[in-house]
């Protein structure tokens, strides 16, 4: 059996693909289904029902070999063959995938989409210029900027007090710095678990920051004790920390709200281009009452539906780009192997 494995950490999301053929991910009894939208670290490991990857193998394969290729960045990948050591069935193989970047790309396309949306010129035949979109929408295009503007929400969050804890029970996705003043005792490191229950952070995402060098060791040895403790444990200096873990997992959560932002922006689009229906019957109501007073309106609308009708293109390609952009980059990183 040939299997590919292509992990996007912006998403998150995997997709698979068996002997060729790609997995409906539809199909709730498909491999890895449970966990395709889950950060990968999650679910390498056994946690609750979820038996492992190693496990989800073993049970596709029915004892059979598999050719394995994982696609995607090379910290993940590290992770995926540790997971797969002991599997004796699979053979596998890296190819590099900066799915990061081809995200970044598809924001880049988007917001010349955007731009040129807001800002083309437009001549009729006698040379007059219409309205560009911004003059047209103007509330429309400042909202998206607004959208565009807000603030990237932390990748990480500092637990010092219980309900700072309680907080960072609810977040899905952040990494979490414990602090001495929160971690005093057994109970609370054994509380640090429900932080990564339902698959909402991996372990390593947990870092217990000990100054003191005599308590530290012995938290960790504590534990050591147990399987799914596998906390970071650092001393005052948690810089190095911080960076190994914004590469491994900050990056790609700041690129998932990004995400989110234009699949907002786009949405909107969608939603300024369904006003098609409402200009024409603004349009055939003012020439109805056919008043001198509403011409002036009635051009304003029939210049709005013809910028409507030259934009859609652009807002299907932007559709295109948010829902199957990555699918082609997987399709074009295939034709490469």
């Amino acid at each position: 059996m040939e299997i590919e494995i292509f992990y996007d950490s912006v998403i998150p999301q995997t997709i698979v693909i068996i002997d060729g053929k790609i997995l409906n991910d539809k199909d709730i009894y498909g491999f890895l289904y449970p966990v395709k939208n889950h950060l990968l670290q999650t679910w390498l490991q056994p946690q609750g029902s979820w038996k492992g990857i190693s496990f989800a193998l073993d049970e596709l394969l029915r004892g059979d070999h598999a050719d394995l290729v994982f696609c995607g960045r090379k910290v993940d990948y590290i992770d995926f063959s540790n997971a797969l050591s002991n599997n004796s069935n699979v053979s596998l193989k890296y190819h590099e995938w900066n799915c990061e970047q081809v995200h970044r790309d598809i924001f880049c396309e988007i917001d010349a989409l955007i731009s040129k949306a807001a800002k083309d010129e437009k001549y009729t035949l006698d040379g007059v210029r219409e309205k560009t979109g911004e003059e047209l929408f103007p509330e429309f295009f400042s909202e998206q900027k607004i959208i565009l503007s807000q603030k990237t929400p932390d990748w990480m969050t500092v637990i010092k007090n219980e309900k700072d804890f309680q907080q960072a029970d609810k977040e899905q996705g952040v990494c979490c710095f414990v602090e001495v003043s929160y971690l005093d005792s057994y109970e609370k490191l054994q509380r640090l678990e429900y932080l990564s229950r339902s698959m909402r952070r991996s372990v390593d995402m947990i870092v217990c920051c000990v100054p003191e060098e005599s308590k530290r060791e012995d938290f960790e040895r504590y534990a050591g004790q147990f399987s799914g403790y596998e906390y970071h444990f650092v001393g005052a200096n948690t810089e190095k920390t911080k960076k190994e873990l914004l590469a491994k997992y900050g990056n790609s959560f700041k690129l998932r709200f990004e995400r989110e932002k234009y699949q907002l922006i786009i949405y909107r689009f969608v939603e300024l281009m369904n006003q098609k229906t409402q200009l024409k019957q603004s349009i055939k109501r003012f020439e109805i009452e056919n008043s001198i007073k509403n011409v002036r309106e009635m051009e304003r609308d029939r210049t709005k539906l013809r910028w409507i009708a030259r934009k859609k293109n652009y807002v299907d390609k932007m559709q295109d780009l948010i829902n199957n952009g990555i699918r082609r980059e997987i399709e074009k990183m295939r034709g490469k192997l």
